[in-house]
């Protein structure tokens, strides 16, 4: 089966929890992926960070500028 993400919750600290179609859920601090280039410096703004929107049928989140993450890489990607 592959990964889809059924619900988004944002949390403090530009963390993100994610619930995936399989029942698994993972809370990812998306900081580390915030930097100084054109697309993902505007995340820096919490009040930005915040408008973080599922792709319909799950097939990933986006912000308005275009940044984005497919659901297979969150779903493997490792969380601490």
């Amino acid at each position: 089966m592959l990964p889809h993400i059924s619900n988004i919750e944002v949390l403090d600290n530009y963390r993100i929890k994610l619930k995936f179609n399989d029942g698994i859920t993972k809370v990812v601090d998306f900081q580390r992926f915030i930097g100084n280039d054109p697309l993902t410096k505007p995340l820096a703004d919490k009040e930005y960070f915040k408008k973080v929107k599922l792709y319909d049928r799950g097939r990933g989140i986006y912000w308005e500028n275009g940044y984005d993450f497919c659901p297979d890489y969150l779903h493997e990607l490792e969380t601490s």
